[in-house]
């Protein structure tokens, strides 16, 4: 993340709500001349609704001007739009250990808490979480894929780790790679 200044508004933006054609745009666009600059979003569409995080820099009056702004466009002014300032992202240097985590397997309920209990148990912090179902043609439960990014301070922790994940896949009867990036 960038350092926090004392002369411009780091945001943390959120809009959802129905998808439809070119509320990307729309949105990148209405932000973009409030003065606003997007320097990290996630975006996603869920069947048929539209979920945007960003992270946006502007001047320190951008907040406001972004909540307030009596000339939202129409297009974007069905999306539930949230606006809140932000602190300063930890840096690479603060982290000691990068995991990234992919687990595949049928489908079946505890996945996601069982693995995201885990890093918090050891003192990891997601830092990115995704998961898909895909239909399987050879079993009637569907297969699941997730994919964890995760980080931590604290540079004892990789054992513990490999340990757990070993004890995880036996128990849910999944495939976990492991993959340690610092």
């Amino acid at each position: 993340g960038d350092p926090i200044s004392d002369n411009e508004s780091h945001l943390c933006v959120t809009a959802a709500g129905p998808d439809r054609v070119g509320i990307v745009s729309l949105l990148t666009h209405w932000i973009y001349e409030r003065g606003g600059n997007i320097t990290d979003s996630k975006m996603l569409r869920m069947n048929d609704e539209f979920i945007v995080i960003m992270h946006v820099t502007g001047s320190i009056d951008l907040r406001g001007d972004l909540l307030r702004d009596p000339d939202k466009p129409k297009p974007v002014s069905n999306l539930d739009l949230r606006v809140r300032e932000i602190g300063q992202h930890a840096t690479d240097a603060q982290h000691k250990r990068e995991a990234r985590l992919r687990l595949t397997g049928r489908d079946q309920p505890g996945i996601v808490y069982k693995v995201t209990h885990m890093f918090s148990d050891l003192g990891f912090n997601i830092d990115e979480l995704a998961t898909d179902t895909v239909p399987s043609s050879a079993a009637a439960t569907p297969w699941f894929l997730l994919e964890v990014f995760a980080t931590s301070p604290n540079d004892s922790r990789k054992h513990d780790l490999d340990k757990r994940i070993e004890s995880l896949k036996k128990e849910l009867g999944v495939n976990i790679e492991l993959t340690w990036t610092r």
